[in-house]
């Protein structure tokens, strides 16, 4: 379970994952933040390698990114 506070927006979240892995939690707490200001256009740039960290195939090679999915298109 991951839990946030962004006082000075006056929000808290928390983030229970079913299976236990801390990726998925990771990833939503990143995007929460992002998306209600707590991380500014410059900081989430800085952090995109934790916002969208890459998925590597068995060799080690990138081929793709985990990001959240928000239904939005």
């Amino acid at each position: 379970t991951y839990t946030g506070v962004m006082p000075e927006k006056g929000y808290t979240f928390a983030i229970k994952v079913i299976d236990g892995n801390p990726r998925a939690a990771e990833l939503v707490s990143f995007f929460l933040c992002k998306h209600y200001g707590a991380i500014s256009a410059k900081e989430a740039e800085q952090l995109k390698e934790f916002l969208e960290p890459a998925v590597l195939d068995s060799r080690g090679v990138k081929v793709g990114v985990a990001r959240v999915a928000t239904g939005a298109h």
